[in-house]
């Protein structure tokens, strides 16, 4: 997952996207830790509450609460897991 602002925008296109083609696919958005802490903020612990509510990220709950229980924002880029393996039906 990365991080809140990340599951927020998530969040966003799912919204945005059920009312043009029905569903956005949470892809590679698992909560890593990372060498050098990035401490959640108020902010942040304050949008992790509004996100856990969403209806819309049901399905990635357990990675906000281990951002929640962490208190740390981990490594949410994805550029560095490198580039994906080819995924079935893409090009």
């Amino acid at each position: 997952m990365p991080g809140p602002r990340g599951a927020g925008i998530l969040s966003a296109c799912r919204l945005q996207q059920a009312k043009l083609l029905g569903r956005v696919i949470a892809f590679r958005m698992k909560w890593r830790p990372t060498s050098k802490p990035c401490p959640l903020t108020p902010f942040d612990r304050r949008v992790l509450e509004k996100l856990l509510s969403s209806p819309l990220l049901s399905d990635v709950s357990e990675e906000i609460r281990m951002i929640q229980e962490q208190g740390d924002r981990g490594d949410f880029e994805q550029e560095t897991l490198g580039e994906p393996e080819r995924l079935a039906g893409w090009q």
